[in-house]
């Protein structure tokens, strides 16, 4: 648990993860561990969310719950709160710590203070209002527009499966107030991004709405967001724009399971897929400026390092891969097999040196990374060198990151996503 120091007389760099506690699913149901969020205030208390992680799973569980751990305690949950359906998403404000957004795989949402352990939850969403039906995938909270002479608690977006972006007031009343944010529909003809073979026979969806994987809001500009889609694009829209999006890119040539910021660049971000590749992208440039690919498996969620600007982790269903785009491209400086279950989705901890995993049999298993690099004085600088360095076969991607210019936060600093 002790972090290396500079003065130690020997230091091996390993990249290792190591288990440190294991939260088990309250129970001898069988439900996957369907999401995971750290509390924004206090880095030690964490919600899971347990229900069904993969759509096309043969059998649904009957019953959900919603745990609120402590690391204090790896035997007993400090809240539960059990839902005759699973759950599917779960998501702390970062405005008032205390509430939790949970949605159910029905399409309802409902606001819970988990200060108040006995109380009933705090608002709910009206059926008779909702958009749609599908499941919830992923819960955002988004700071209020002072312009538009809202008040109260800050409101949040909600992605269901069928593609709809649904935002959520919270008001005095028993009810949700919610909005239809945006409805996506798929893209037709060539986007922006990679190049893929169209077919020479047309394809017919029984949809004509892309099925949403995932949400993710800007670091910095309050009013952007990304979706995620099975087709493959990120699509970048805006609260401000009810059912419009402003632009749309192919970052891979299949799902596109996570999109993440870098801590050190609001242009910087990288995506994961389906297509098991990890890809780094500029806001600007559309092509990809770094793509990392390993194992011929898909990547459930991949993020950034909280300490180290150059350092990726990525999660698949069997291991954790450590990748260190300033030492290697062409294979994860460590790879670790955690468990026999498959794993679901991950989480990095408030202080980034820890992170948590979960799988499919509803085990949280909270991690640490030991035998890592020292981390470097000046992040940005070595973010910034190894993409340069990356790219210094391809003079066009030189040339259209110059014309960028800087691409970091204001006096090289650090800003944690959402």
């Amino acid at each position: 648990m002790e972090l290396p120091s500079r003065l130690d007389k020997e230091h091996e760099l390993k990249y290792k993860i190591e288990i440190l506690f294991e939260f088990p699913q309250p129970g001898n149901l069988r439900r996957s561990m369907a999401d995971i969020d750290f509390c924004p205030s206090n880095g030690d208390i964490f919600a899971v969310a347990y229900g069904i992680f993969s759509f096309s799973a043969s059998t649904v569980p009957k019953s959900g719950q919603v745990c609120i751990w402590s690391v204090k305690n790896p035997e007993n949950p400090e809240r539960i709160y059990n839902y005759p359906l699973p759950c599917t998403a779960v998501k702390f404000s970062q405005f008032l710590p205390s509430l939790i957004a949970i949605g159910l795989y029905d399409g309802n949402v409902e606001v819970r203070d988990i200060t108040f352990p006995d109380m009933p939850p705090v608002s709910v969403s009206n059926p008779e209002t909702l958009s749609g039906c599908e499941s919830i995938v992923t819960i955002r909270w988004i700071k209020k527009n002072e312009t538009d002479g809202s008040d109260g608690i800050d409101p949040f977006l909600s992605l269901a499966q069928d593609g709809c972006v649904t935002k959520f007031r919270i008001v005095s009343g028993p009810y949700l107030i919610s909005y239809a944010q945006m409805i996506l529909e798929r893209v037709e003809g060539k986007v922006e991004g990679i190049q893929i073979r169209e077919p020479r026979d047309a394809i017919q969806f029984s949809s004509q709405s892309p099925q949403g994987l995932n949400l993710t809001v800007h670091p910095t500009a309050a009013d952007i967001y990304y979706i995620m889609t099975d087709e493959g694009c990120i699509y970048k829209c805006s609260t401000s724009y009810a059912h419009q999006y402003l632009d749309v890119i192919r970052a891979h040539r299949s799902a596109v399971n996570m999109l993440d910021f870098s801590p050190w660049s609001p242009k910087v971000y990288l995506t994961c897929g389906n297509d098991w590749c990890i890809r780094v992208w500029v806001e600007g440039i559309y092509k990809p400026l770094i793509t990392l690919k390993d194992q011929f498996t898909p990547l459930n969620c991949a993020y950034w390092s909280r300490t180290h600007s150059t350092i990726i982790i990525a999660i698949n269903r069997k291991t954790v891969d450590i990748w260190d785009i300033r030492r290697n491209l062409l294979k994860p400086i460590s790879s670790t097999n955690l468990q026999s279950s498959f794993q679901t989705t991950a989480k990095i901890a408030k202080c980034g040196h820890s992170i948590a995993v979960g799988n499919e049999r509803g085990t949280t298993m909270m991690c640490q990374l030991v035998d890592m690099p020292y981390e470097p004085h000046f992040q940005y600088d070595e973010l910034e060198k190894a993409i340069f360095k990356a790219i210094a076969l391809h003079p066009d991607l030189i040339n259209e990151l110059r014309n960028i210019g800087y691409f970091g936060y204001k006096n090289k600093g650090q800003v944690l996503p959402p």
